[in-house]
């Protein structure tokens, strides 16, 4: 996998809409949010970003999200969302290129992550046993990139424990790229949260 941006390497980008929003009260991802929804938003920013292709997987209110997609977004509908997160990142992957060279995962409720930090994080993969995570004042972030030697780890994940545990097993092969944004860390799971992302 070349290291010199998105045009060499070839990146599935894949956002993660497949929860049921249960601390918020609402379904998140379809509240307004700057003349999109909060899924809209976050879809478009990683449309900007000219991926090899973009895969929405979906699970609660699997028909209301899809509606709202892009023409030129690939979704996929996750039934055992309710196993845990592992389900969504392995329905991704298995939706995904046979030839991607890396696995760009996205969260669904994170619409503050700017086209430019996306487009940071692809141009710095390099290899396809990487992990690249953004960092913001010492602190990872996400969207994450993992290199296509971790497929097969990833289609053995269980529950809810997301690919935390990979990067934690890789420790030698990760990349932490700085980034002057706080929006990695900015996931809307409350009232609040959304309140504060309104409010920028």
């Amino acid at each position: 996998m070349a290291g010199k941006g998105t045009q060499h390497a070839k990146i599935s980008a894949i956002i993660l809409a497949a929860g049921k929003s249960s601390r918020m009260g609402d379904f998140k991802l379809l509240l307004p949010l700057g003349g999109h929804t909060v899924i809209g938003t976050t879809v478009a920013n990683v449309l900007g970003a000219a991926f090899t292709e973009t895969i929405v997987v979906t699970g609660h209110r699997h028909a209301d999200v899809a509606a709202g997609l892009p023409v030129n977004v690939h979704t996929v509908h996750n039934a055992a969302f309710a196993d845990g997160m592992s389900t969504s990142l392995q329905a991704g992957v298995n939706a995904a290129r046979s030839d991607a060279d890396a696995y760009l995962f996205c969260l669904g409720d994170m619409p503050m992550v700017k086209t430019a930090t996306l487009l940071t994080i692809g141009q710095a993969a390099a290899g396809s046993n990487a992990i690249i995570v953004p960092n913001h004042d010492n602190r990872d972030g996400n969207p994450v990139l993992f290199g296509c030697d971790y497929r097969n780890e990833i289609l053995q994940l269980t529950g809810d424990a997301g690919a935390k545990q990979i990067i934690s097993a890789h420790t030698g092969n990760v990349v932490r790229i700085d980034i002057d944004e706080p929006g990695i860390f900015q996931d809307i799971d409350t009232a609040v949260d959304y309140e504060d992302v309104l409010g920028q």
